[in-house]
């Protein structure tokens, strides 16, 4: 970090005597180069203070050298900090979705004068998906408010603000799609389809019914009636646009037979695994999405495979944690069998995650999804079915090499 942030003040010397371009692009390198340093600190605060200073430092150039290149930096910086509230930030902060607005505004500016930018096309349809997602999170953070009625209508703009985003990127990328037909472009919609996909499905999940007052249901059977047939549209909804992504993903999976399209795949068979409850019963489309992914890693041994992998495990750990939570209540007694070859199965799924979780911290590997295992783990060990020597070893482990 100190010898980073030295780096820093040297190229800032430089700069401040000519303020020229290339003064300008070296500055501007290290500044984002010392970012990544604090990201795989956690130190978000420092991450997020250097974003800042890398703002001003573009529109006081851009005063001088209205360059494109100048304008395609700060778009970026504003989607970088638009991104940070995956890393353990507010989402209802304004500041996340206002970056993200204003990367999308300076985007479009410069696509109007270079529209056949394909790699900037794509870039611009996915600062909307990414918009699209915070406000997806942001539904049903506060799901019993004070005022009932502000907070329907909050709900509806979100909804509507959400989909909308996730639309325009669409449009977007089916029109580069056609114009292309690229394997890229190709891919890039099918990821589109998936997270207006997923809003849908968590849509269909939010328990806001009983904010409802009566501007909206005269009674709470009305109220219970309009949810089911809602409920039902959004997730059949959903199931079109899994389906549309997943058709994309096989077919080019199937013609190219490269990493990328295997993987996405994958990750279609995971949503159809989660999506489904018939799916999550009989695991044919999580034992899919398991197999194409050891292979990926065993062929190519990237990291951002095996982390995928990783991700593909603890899938299938957290739906079945809230099954068996489902179903250890006592009016679920004869389903003992099922549940029991469940767990067996979770055993064996926390095994090969924590084995992958160590690999990737002894490489000095920041991992995301850390925290959520061994949170589940953790929750899982108060049951005496999940108590496993070997097991409890390798989370203690991981524990203390995180910890220290």
């Amino acid at each position: 970090v100190q010898w980073q942030q030295n780096l820093v003040d040297y190229c800032k010397r430089k700069y401040e005597k000519t303020h020229s371009l290339d003064n300008f692009r070296m500055l501007f390198s290290v500044m984002l180069n010392l970012s990544n340093i604090f990201i795989d600190l956690y130190d978000i605060v420092k991450v997020e203070t250097l974003y800042r200073q890398i703002i001003d430092l573009c529109e006081e150039i851009k005063g001088e050298i209205d360059e494109v290149e100048i304008r395609q930096k700060l778009a970026l910086i504003y989607e970088k900090l638009g991104d940070l509230w995956k890393e353990g930030r507010d989402p209802d902060e304004k500041v996340y979705e206002e970056s993200f607005q204003k990367s999308i505004l300076i985007k479009e500016e410069i696509l109007e004068t270079n529209p056949s930018n394909l790699e900037f096309c794509i870039n611009l349809a996915n600062v909307y998906d990414k918009l699209g997602e915070l406000y997806t999170i942001k539904l049903g953070l506060n799901e019993d408010p004070e005022n009932k009625e502000v907070f329907i209508t909050n709900l509806s703009e979100q909804w509507d603000n959400a989909e909308k985003n996730f639309q325009k990127s669409i449009s977007i990328k089916k029109l580069l799609v056609k114009k292309f037909g690229t394997m890229e472009t190709q891919l890039s919609l099918s990821y589109s389809y998936s997270r207006l996909g997923l809003y849908y499905a968590r849509k269909s999940l939010l328990k806001t019914i009983t904010n409802l007052n009566d501007k909206y249901a005269k009674s709470i059977i009305r109220t219970l009636i309009f949810y089911f047939f809602k409920s039902i549209e959004n997730r059949r909804k959903a199931k079109v646009l899994f389906q549309k992504a997943f058709v994309i993903r096989k077919t080019l999976a199937k013609r190219t037979e490269s990493v990328d399209a295997r993987n996405a795949l994958a990750a279609s068979y995971l949503e159809n695994f989660s999506k489904n409850v018939l799916n999550i019963v009989n695991k044919k489309y999580y034992q899919k999405a398991i197999t194409i992914r050891e292979q990926l890693v065993a062929e190519t041994e990237s990291i951002e495979i095996l982390q995928d992998l990783l991700y593909s495990y603890l899938q299938f750990i957290s739906t079945y944690y809230g099954i068996i939570n489902f179903f250890s209540e006592e009016v679920f007694k004869p389903l003992k069998v099922f549940r029991k070859s469940v767990i067996q199965e979770e055993l064996k799924s926390f095994h090969k995650a924590f084995s992958i979780l160590q690999q990737l911290i002894e490489k000095g590997i920041k991992v995301k999804v850390a925290d959520s295992l061994l949170s589940i783990y953790l929750s899982c060990i108060r049951s005496v079915d999940y108590c496993d020597r070997e097991l409890l070893k390798m989370a203690l482990a991981i524990c203390t090499t995180l910890a220290e």
